[in-house]
């Protein structure tokens, strides 16, 4: 009986992630923050669905601060050319791809990075450049005494 019923649990789960979902099944918080969505989310792939709602999801539990600043970071975001959010883009796949020790090692560089004064952080930033530019290459000459 017990093994019908976690099987039986499971399936719901699946089918849930799986199949499409009517726009009338969701919340009414995740329908008013889906609303422009509304006449074709029928239409949308259930995994769309799924991460639509999950997204919605993450929306309703925010706290109107965090909202604001997510708001303002998606007009910076439609702000930049398109050359530029497909880098952005391209790059981001590449950290989801890294092992979750190179996404912590890359994390705590940025922090520290952040944390330098403006200047150190050009510099460092000219200093990056001008490695690119030359190849990648750094000046390893072994000194003669």
């Amino acid at each position: 009986m017990i093994k019908f019923v976690l099987f039986t649990l499971l399936n719901l789960m699946v089918s849930s992630m799986l199949f499409a979902q009517d726009w009338q099944a969701l919340s009414n918080q995740q329908q008013s923050v889906l609303q422009s969505l509304s006449a074709k989310w029928n239409q949308l792939p259930a995994a769309q669905q799924q991460k639509l709602k999950l997204g919605a999801d993450r929306w309703i539990a925010m706290a109107p601060q965090q909202r604001k600043d997510l708001l303002t970071k998606f007009d910076k975001w439609q702000q930049l050319p398109k050359q530029k959010q497909q880098t952005l883009s391209k790059r981001f796949e590449q950290f989801k791809a890294m092992s979750p020790s190179k996404q912590k090692q890359l994390r705590s560089t940025h922090q520290s990075f952040k944390k330098l004064s403006g200047a150190k952080q050009r510099q460092l930033i000219d200093k990056f450049k001008k490695r690119q530019h030359s190849g990648g290459k750094r000046n390893n000459k072994v000194r003669r005494r």
